[in-house]
């Protein structure tokens, strides 16, 4: 190993090399992984006030709003969307949501909850969770924690797992929430086992304090340091929802942020190799709790040039989707069809910057690819960052929002009609398949201008601010370009799970019946006597929105590429 090595990684305390190293990276772990936006945006927002919310604040959206019985069947799969506690955002698109995850409030080593961020302001949080629940949404609190030595110190302790344990459960009763997201990251490979017992335990103590007990898992996209249990969290929890982005990340050079294939230029790591890996090692009977967080933000770099792969001058920032959308030129973003991701470039005081971020034709590939593989639902990082636009929710209501059920023009009311003179039809009456279990009104995005537009890259790990690196995935801690990884396939020895069954076949709109015990939204067959005219108003709706999907900057189909 190199001195250079050595010294950019002075600040990370190195273990053995793995048995089997990948020539593709460095074979030297490190005690814990790059932090991914969650936990810079949390470092950079340490001072911001919480955003405070009075009852009712959402009364002026509801002429915007549409009841979920009015927006069509509902939601087929989870919408999973974080609302960092400094946004200010108002009107949720309550129809297209099934959970909302407040983010954050913050525990120490020992599982005491250090700051709220305003969890405990009861009026405003209140006031949040009665129009969530209003709307058939899921009110859950994430819990952070990104300190690798404190997280092994709360879960490899029975006494401070249970001490934690019970301040969560106090702290989602206390405000009648339904449960909580865990994002605990830089987790060591000493805290494998004790993360899945402090989940586990944490499942059963939700479940028995309040009516839902919903509790999920923050995942991340590589797990470098093989030190989460794929399968056996996925076993002891609601869903895990997979980090899918920070691919490349600020202190590096530019690239995609979530890209859905690798292609030839980039490193191997994309969407398509996530899930790959999940399907393998959290197990393929484990998909419907696989929850694939997109982002609703990019990152800009400064540049030496155009060119790509290209070459970072200085560090990059994360910006919003709106901003990157405004910024973009009237001709829309370039097409990368190696990451099937946008991007733009641009001269700002006479230096050139690239842009990554998904824009729609982008978004719709990574739609596909999740009914591709027919996993539970998306995540969204984060709530506020769309600021107005509607790009990608139109897409998510495209995609995941089953069409209505409507014969012979009744949308759902018994006919009053006279006795028909044919066989005597044993079912109810017209109404189409139930309805899921978490849903509720429209109300378009609209954040107060200037707000939550830009958001704040300070890096939070080790990593020196005046080297930049080679296009890699956010594990390039070191800035170098360097993986300090450890071997391709981190989880393989300890789980030894099942490999999966990579895409599986796409099933239709209202006549899909996901399989119990995931995190998918369930739904119920229509009832027999509608068979038919489902089926032919299914394959119609289904043709009209096939219509709608060309792009003129990919395929009709994305490529998607497996993992070898």
């Amino acid at each position: 190993m190199s001195l250079s090595l050595v010294s950019l990684c002075s600040g990370l305390v190195l273990t053995a090399p793995p048995a089997s190293p990948n020539e593709d990276v460095v074979p030297l772990g490190v005690s814990r992984a790059p932090l991914t936006v969650h936990a810079r945006e949390l470092e950079a927002h340490r001072g911001a006030l919480p955003r405070v919310r009075a009852p009712g604040f959402g009364a002026d959206a509801a002429a915007r709003r549409r009841p979920r019985a009015l927006a069509g069947t509902g939601l087929e799969r989870e919408v999973y969307g974080y609302l960092p506690y400094w946004v200010d955002y108002d009107d949720f698109r309550w129809d297209l949501l099934t959970t909302l995850a407040w983010f954050s409030a913050e525990l120490n080593a020992t599982g005491d909850i250090t700051d709220d961020h305003g969890w405990f302001d009861s009026a405003s949080i209140a006031a949040l969770r009665d129009d969530a629940k209003a709307n058939g949404v899921r009110f859950v609190l994430t819990v952070t924690l990104f300190d690798g030595s404190a997280i092994a110190t709360l879960v490899n302790s029975a006494m401070n797992r249970a001490n934690a344990i019970e301040n969560l459960v106090d702290a989602v009763v206390t405000m009648e929430a339904d449960g909580v997201n865990v994002d605990f990251e830089g987790v060591p490979s000493s805290a494998k086992a004790g993360l899945v017992t402090f989940v586990t335990d944490l499942e059963a103590a939700m479940t028995a304090a309040t009516a839902i007990g919903h509790v999920t898992v923050a995942t991340p996209a590589v797990d470098w340091n093989g030190s989460f249990d794929y399968d056996a969290l996925a076993e002891a929890c609601d869903g895990l929802m997979i980090m899918g982005y920070d691919y490349h990340y600020p202190g590096g050079n530019p690239g995609p942020n979530s890209p859905l294939t690798a292609g030839d230029i980039w490193s191997k790591w994309s969407l398509t190799w996530t899930l790959d890996d999940y399907f393998q090692y959290g197990k393929a009977s484990n998909k419907h709790k696989f929850i694939l967080g997109l982002p609703f933000f990019g990152f800009d770099w400064p540049s030496e040039s155009t060119a790509i792969p290209g070459v970072a001058t200085g560090k990059g920032k994360a910006v919003t989707w709106a901003v990157c959308k405004a910024g973009a030129p009237a001709s829309g973003l370039e097409w990368d069809p190696h990451s099937q991701t946008g991007y733009y470039m641009t001269e700002q005081g006479g230096e050139w910057h690239q842009v990554w971020c998904d824009d729609a034709p982008s978004w719709e590939a990574k739609m596909q690819l999740v009914e591709s593989y027919d996993i539970g639902g998306i995540g969204i990082w984060a709530l506020g960052y769309d600021a107005g636009t509607s790009d990608y929710w139109d897409l998510i209501e495209e995609y995941l929002v089953a069409p209505p059920i409507v014969v012979d023009g009744d949308a759902g009311t018994a006919d009053a009609g006279p006795a028909d003179a044919g066989p005597t039809d044993g079912g109810s009456a017209d109404g189409g398949p139930t309805g899921p279990d978490a849903g509720g009104p429209i109300a378009e995005p609209d954040v107060a201008a200037g707000d939550a537009q830009e958001i704040p890259a300070d890096e939070v790990w080790s990593a020196p601010d005046e080297d930049v690196g080679a296009s890699q995935p956010s594990a390039d801690a070191g800035g170098d370009g360097v993986d300090v990884a450890p071997a391709d396939e981190p989880d393989a020895e300890a789980n030894g799970g099942v490999p999966g069954a990579g895409v599986n076949a796409r099933t239709i709109g209202a006549a899909r019946v996901t399989e119990s015990g995931g995190c998918g939204v369930h739904r119920h067959r229509p009832y027999p006597g509608l068979l038919t005219s489902v089926f032919l108003l299914a394959l119609g709706w289904g043709l009209r929105r096939q219509s709608r999907r060309v792009g003129p900057r990919r395929p009709s189909a994305p490529s998607y590429q497996t993992r070898a």
